[in-house]
């Protein structure tokens, strides 16, 4: 999965949509999606507002501030908790399944996604996602910046643990 994911970003020219309740991206799907975005790909995640695993939840905020600096847009979901899992890229291909987009789904659970290239299922998960964009509230960088010192501290201890959560 990490490696079909991996091959959509990197391949992607115009557009990536990322649903995911647990952004813990590894390395290297970090690296790809922040490229992506600084190469001109409109990349937008939605992210729970809400969380589910306390640590897991702040793990996931720790890496906003550093995709928002990359021209990642990300987006809170506010329809309560999001456990939707996907990647849209292009209008053209897609994955969906049990697969986060974190270490401990790419590394060590067991999970499993289809890969869709039907460009019609494409389009209905692409509208989907702006579904779920437009219950969403955009992430502003100048904003994000300005939360409080002891979330600063939640996110290092939360990025710290959440493989073994």
């Amino acid at each position: 999965i990490m490696q079909g994911y991996f091959k959509m970003i990197t391949s992607a020219k115009k557009s990536i949509c990322i649903t995911s309740p647990y952004l813990v991206p590894e390395d290297a799907l970090l690296v790809a999606i922040k490229t992506a975005a600084m190469s001109g790909v409109d990349v937008k995640i939605i992210i729970p507002d809400v969380a589910d695993h306390f640590m897991v939840y702040w793990a996931n905020q720790s890496y906003i501030e550093d995709l928002l600096e990359n021209k990642v847009k990300i987006y809170a979901y506010k329809g309560g908790f999001i456990h939707a899992k996907s990647l849209l890229v292009d209008g053209v291909c897609a994955s969906v399944g049990t697969a986060n987009l974190d270490i401990r789904s790419m590394e060590l659970n067991f999970e499993v996604n289809a890969f869709i290239y039907d460009e019609a299922v494409v389009c209905d998960l692409r509208n989907d996602f702006e579904e779920d964009l437009r219950r969403s509230e955009k992430i502003v960088l100048e904003e994000f910046k300005k939360r409080k010192f002891y979330r600063k501290v939640l996110e290092v201890f939360g990025r710290l643990v959440s493989p073994l959560q």
